[in-house]
């Protein structure tokens, strides 16, 4: 079974020995997300398990849409309206050193 951790985002690793997560969730106070949002998901590559298609939903106001190299975004909830809650769902881009998924 799986669990859940509250951290700080930009700090937390998964703890040695640990596997990587394939879920992570990212609420920061909006008038941070200019500033680290990018940091953030940049961050997180270095805890989700690439071998299992991870997904970060990652709460925005309306007004801000990220954008990043290393995540792609595949579905955006809420957030019509500037400062109206939304959540960006991002899956990360495969990269030429992955190693093959058993798909392929």
């Amino acid at each position: 079974m799986g669990r859940v951790t509250q951290s700080d985002a930009l700090s937390w690793l998964p703890p040695e020995g640990q596997p990587l997560v394939e879920l992570v969730f990212i609420d920061p106070p909006y008038e941070l997300i200019p500033s680290l949002g990018l940091k953030l998901l940049s961050h997180v590559l270095h805890c989700v398990n690439p071998a299992v298609d991870p997904l970060v939903l990652f709460e925005t106001p309306g007004e801000i849409a990220l954008t990043h190299p290393s995540w792609e975004l595949v579905k955006r909830l809420g957030g019509k309206n500037a400062h109206q809650p939304g959540v960006s769902v991002f899956r990360r881009r495969a990269s030429p050193l992955d190693p093959p998924t058993s798909g392929a």
